[in-house]
């Protein structure tokens, strides 16, 4: 007759370790953070892009005030405005 209550005290750690697949299998646990890392570096991206669209925008935005504070100088200059 086997005896069922043999004292196994590394069999439950062992067992409580492995019923996490990610402390199990260092691959798994790699992926795991390889996907984390990927989505973060996506996000980043768009992030800049994002940044860069609105960088565009302001150039934009600053060459036209640009030529439109040209163009009062010039109408100021031969009209009624003198300048300080």
């Amino acid at each position: 007759i086997l005896s069922t209550d043999l004292p196994t005290p590394q069999l439950s750690a062992l067992l409580t370790k492995y019923q996490d697949p990610e402390q199990a299998d260092d691959v798994t646990r790699i992926n795991k953070d390889l996907g984390e890392t990927k989505e973060i570096l996506i996000k980043s991206i768009d992030q800049l892009l994002e940044r860069g669209e609105k960088l565009d925008d302001l150039m934009d935005n600053a060459e036209d005030l640009s030529y439109q504070s040209r163009a009062f100088m010039k109408s100021a200059e031969g009209g009624c405005c003198i300048l300080i």
